[in-house]
């Protein structure tokens, strides 16, 4: 009769997985992260929202990922048009859709 033979097997122990590090930029040309911009996009919509992160190192110059309240996602924009200052329209725009919001969570209830 054969023996049998016993299979090699791995180590039981847990193998750590190392994670990789992104340096975070907390503050670029005035701008802090979590700061509320106004910018304008690639096509040159206008956008408001809050400062996610920054690209400084892009072939377009430095830019800027928002989440935009206007248009409801991620978008980023070029870092040399953003401003703390709302452009023309832009007060209404986003008033608009505020009040959007506001009419479809009354009829939600």
């Amino acid at each position: 009769m054969a023996s049998k033979r016993s299979k090699k097997r791995g180590s039981t122990k847990k193998k750590s997985q190392t994670k990789i590090v992104k340096p975070v930029i907390s503050e670029l040309n005035g701008f802090k992260l979590g700061e509320k911009i106004w910018y304008s996009t690639a096509n040159g919509s206008i956008g408001f929202g809050k400062i996610d992160c920054f690209y400084p190192k892009d072939e377009h110059g430095p830019v800027v990922q928002v989440f935009d309240e206007i248009n409801y996602g991620y978008r980023c924009g070029l870092l040399e048009s953003a401003s703390y200052d709302p452009p023309k329209g832009g007060k209404a725009r986003l008033s608009r859709v505020k009040g959007r919001e506001a009419r479809d969570a009354v009829k939600k209830k």
